[in-house]
């Protein structure tokens, strides 16, 4: 039986005073246990990405940002929800890394397609002729 953490999520829910919802106090340990047997269980990719959408939900529609930030504070506190994620939904490619190397150094992000025969002041990686 999949999706123990949505179950849980609508359980610990309550209408909040400064947001429309909030969660009841004790309800990470709840959520921290449903997110354990959803993670054991063979829906585990569904069920993580089912509280990632109530997370977004909560931020949005919702109006609910604190929710949010719990049920993604939850979902962080299991090593194996990073490497579900990573595994089964990330496809990151060689050059979105160059991409997000480069971006992390600050430094612009210009990909070009190779040009045949193409010089660029000395910028490129072709042997001189």
């Amino acid at each position: 039986m999949g999706r123990q953490l949505e179950r849980a999520v609508l359980r610990a829910l309550t209408h909040g005073e400064g947001e429309r919802f909030t969660f009841k106090a004790g309800a990470r340990a709840l959520l921290e246990r449903a997110l354990k047997e959803d993670l054991e269980g063979p829906d585990r990719l569904d069920s993580v990405l089912c509280a990632l959408r109530l997370a977004a939900a909560f931020d949005g529609s919702m109006r609910s940002p604190s929710a949010a930030a719990e049920l993604r504070a939850v979902l962080r506190t299991d090593a194996r929800v990073h490497r579900l994620l990573k595994n089964e939904v990330i496809d990151e490619k060689p050059i979105d890394r160059m991409r997000s190397f480069l971006r992390s150094e600050g430094r612009e992000v210009m990909m070009r397609a190779p040009v045949f025969g193409a010089r660029d002041k000395g910028e490129t990686s072709w042997p001189k002729s």
